[in-house]
């Protein structure tokens, strides 16, 4: 059906109000993109800093190792997912969703409207949610609910093993992490030749509150991780609906052109027409 020159016109001026909307997204996406980046190499060093320390202090325990920071293999297996707590992603969300359903777990832990949406879709049980952080400065905020949630479950012995899936930039798309958090599986370094480090603190007083710090810093950066992903996810689709518009805005153009030609050509053909007949007459 030949559209008419108002309609056309008007198709235009929406889909460009539409490019508009479009381009301040990805604008968005990029700016929390470049946020999140000048992050992860801070959260990573944290991370690094803090097992390292955690090594050093299980070495003042005659009898460290792994099980006195971990609780009974036997208790519940939750699985923790970062998603996003919007759309206008592409697959991002979905393809965690994807991976959570094939995971093993007892507890479910969502991090992300977007993603607990798609679990209930999914008919997978949530057991415990939060949203996602949408700006870089809320990502701690974030995280202390999770921690807040994870500290009360462990200390009830409600919760023995915590197993994250986050997503992690690679190239110019991301790739999906599934990591092992709880049990801590770090080993006493049993570095004799160090000289022992002044302390404060009872070693297991210390090693309690590092394993806190450990927990909490792995987390920030998983969800840093996510985060970053999420966006770049979404300064991808932008950029493929942004290219998509301004492809659609050219056919509609030549289209427009050809309409306004062809309306040209209908009054100048009338136009003669009359001039002719006029003519005839006399």
């Amino acid at each position: 059906m030949t559209q008419t020159l108002e309609e056309i016109q008007q198709r235009l001026q929406s889909i460009r109000g539409l490019g508009e909307i479009v381009s301040g997204m990805r604008a968005l996406a990029a700016m929390r993109n470049q946020q999140a980046q000048s992050r992860l190499a801070g959260t990573r060093a944290y991370v690094e800093i803090l097992r390292h320390g955690l090594i050093r202090a299980l070495d003042l325990m005659p009898d460290a190792d792994d099980r006195r920071i971990n609780q009974p293999a036997d208790q519940p297996r939750a699985l923790l997912a970062f998603c996003a707590e919007y759309g206008f992603a592409g697959g991002f969300t979905r393809r965690i969703v994807e991976t959570i359903a094939a995971s093993p777990h007892d507890l479910l832990w969502i991090v992300g409207r977007r993603g607990l949406l798609l679990c209930e879709e999914e008919k997978l049980a949530v057991d415990w949610s939060a949203p996602m952080a949408t700006q870089a400065e809320a990502i701690i905020d974030t995280v202390q609910r999770v921690a807040g949630e994870l500290h009360r479950r462990y200390s009830a012995r409600a919760v023995g093993r915590l197993d994250l899936i986050f997503a992690r930039r690679e190239g110019l798309g991301f790739v999906l992490r599934q990591r092992s958090l709880l049990p801590i599986t770090l080993t006493p370094a049993r570095d004799n030749k160090a000289y022992p480090p002044l302390l404060n603190e009872t070693p297991e007083a210390l090693i309690a509150a590092l394993i806190e710090e450990y927990l909490f810093a792995e987390i920030v950066h998983a969800a840093s991780e996510s985060f970053f992903s999420e966006n770049t996810a979404r300064l991808m689709t932008m950029d493929a609906a942004r290219r998509n518009i301004d492809e659609k805005i050219e056919t509609l153009s030549m289209e427009e052109r050809r309409v306004r030609q062809e309306e040209t050509t209908i009054e100048l053909f009338d136009v003669m027409t009359g001039v002719a007949a006029a003519a005839a007459r006399h």
